[in-house]
């Protein structure tokens, strides 16, 4: 956006004239010449379009009417009874005038709270938290403007360099108070060791644990309000986390820790979702009382221009607090929806645990079972070679019976039948009742299968 404009037109007699029109952007102004045509020269032109319009000085000549008048958004800067062949060009630049106009303005207002908080930065002593969250806030609203482009390039620059001179003084000043802390925060972390040297010697030497739990516990709280770096404190909680599990586990053996278990992921989530939740409500009532804030002021501000940009940046803030609320919302939505699927969780955890003492409860009575059918086993084994010892011994003797009687040829073609017949027979008979009493083990060891683990699944009566 250009600050001077040229241009071709006429006037009331209709004669062709030259017009060169200036912005004067503190004095909302716009000042201006205007050039007969038969008093233009070429090369007096050609100067107006190449150094004047970017801002050079030319002494324009004589005869040439100079004109001032009031930039409005309403109002032509034309002079009355003129005009300009390219209307749309004074449209246009009049618009554009009258938004530098009010960055320019809006730079201003910022300026001077640029200069309250340098006076203010270079009387102090120390850094002072208010001063920088005031200055931080400061920026975070010329920042807003920047990329809203409400300010110019140049306003921009010059507000930033500004500010980034503020911001440079005040870490100076906590690179100091931070020295300062850090060698407090030494102190403090040797004291609380040298208090917990002392717990974990008593912790060893088997004393009593309530009076060590105790001190524990006060040594917790007068943590929290000593003045430490997050290193430190991180380090001494850590430590003094790492004693309250040594006593409870010294106090309850195993038992003390079963509930202290890592959660799981889902638990985890949850308890990070309750987090957010609880930051973004802290935000969404920060805004509102900044809403609150800036419609009190915005009834006491003195100027028109203070009362628009208070409006724009309520309009702001509200389109801030319905964002938030949207997203609050969807937040407590997931929030139910962990819930219950924690409550789901639980119960699959309970069926889980269940379920695995049943099958530990069925595994034990499996093992406890196939012992005894091999015991069982063994020992119809030994009764099955028992009765073939016998009906080897008694084939023998029918073989010694058939010798004796070999001296007889018609005897020897039908005892030998006969005597076959009866050894097969009296083989087949016992191989039957070998098979039934092998049939009759199985049928037993089956039974007994059942019954054992009936009687290892079953609960034991009262």
């Amino acid at each position: 956006m250009k600050k001077r404009i040229i241009c071709w037109g006429k006037d009331k007699d209709n004669n062709r004239c030259f017009f060169a029109f200036a912005l004067q952007v503190k004095e909302n102004r716009v000042d201006g010449q205007i050039i007969p045509a038969d008093m233009l020269t070429q090369e007096f032109e050609n100067l107006l379009a190449n150094q004047w319009r970017e801002g050079g000085d030319v002494q324009f000549p004589e005869g040439s009417q100079a004109f001032s008048t009031e930039l409005t958004v309403s109002e032509s800067i034309v002079p009355e009874g003129y005009v300009i062949d390219n209307p749309d060009l004074i449209k246009r630049s009049q618009s554009e005038w009258n938004f530098m106009v009010m960055s320019q303005k809006l730079a201003d207002l910022y300026h001077q709270e640029v200069d309250d908080f340098k006076e203010k930065i270079d009387h102090l002593t120390s850094f002072e938290s208010p001063v920088w969250e005031s200055l931080k806030t400061f920026w975070g609203k010329v920042n807003d403007q920047i990329k809203e482009k409400n300010l110019l390039r140049g306003h921009a620059f010059e507000l930033r360099e500004k500010t980034n001179a503020l911001f440079d003084q005040m870490k100076e000043l906590r690179k100091k108070m931070d020295n300062e802390f850090r060698d407090l925060s030494e102190k403090n972390k040797a004291k609380v060791s040298e208090w917990m040297d002392e717990i974990e010697q008593k912790i060893d030497s088997g004393l009593s644990l309530q009076p060590v739990f105790n001190e524990l516990k006060k040594i917790q709280n007068d943590l929290k309000k000593m003045d430490l770096t997050k290193g430190h404190r991180r380090k001494l909680w850590d430590r003094i986390d790492k004693a309250f599990k040594n006593v409870k586990a010294k106090r309850y053996g195993d038992k003390g820790g079963a509930n202290g278990g890592g959660k799981s992921r889902l638990q985890n989530r949850y308890d990070g979702l309750l987090e957010v939740i609880t930051r973004m409500e802290r935000s969404i009532k920060r805004d509102r009382n900044d809403l609150d804030f800036q419609n009190k002021r915005i009834n006491t501000t003195a100027g028109q221009l203070e009362a628009e940009i208070r409006k724009a940046k309520l309009q702001m803030i509200e389109e801030r607090v319905i964002s938030k609320e949207n997203k609050l919302a969807d937040m407590l939505k997931t929030k139910a929806d962990l819930e219950q699927r924690l409550v789901r969780e639980k119960e699959r955890e309970a069926q889980r645990a269940a379920k695995k003492v049943e099958e530990e409860k069925i595994a034990k009575a499996k093992e406890q079972a196939e012992k005894k059918i091999a015991e069982e086993m063994n020992s119809a084994k030994d009764n099955r070679s028992e009765e073939l010892d016998k009906l080897l011994q008694a084939a023998d003797k029918i073989n010694a019976s058939r010798q004796k009687k070999e001296k007889k040829e018609e005897d020897k073609k039908q005892a030998p039948l006969t005597e076959e017949l009866t050894i097969t027979e009296f083989v087949s008979d016992k191989l039957e009742d070998i098979v039934d009493t092998a049939r009759a083990v199985a049928s037993v060891v089956g039974n007994k299968i059942e019954e054992a683990i009936d009687d290892l699944t079953s609960p034991e009566e009262e």
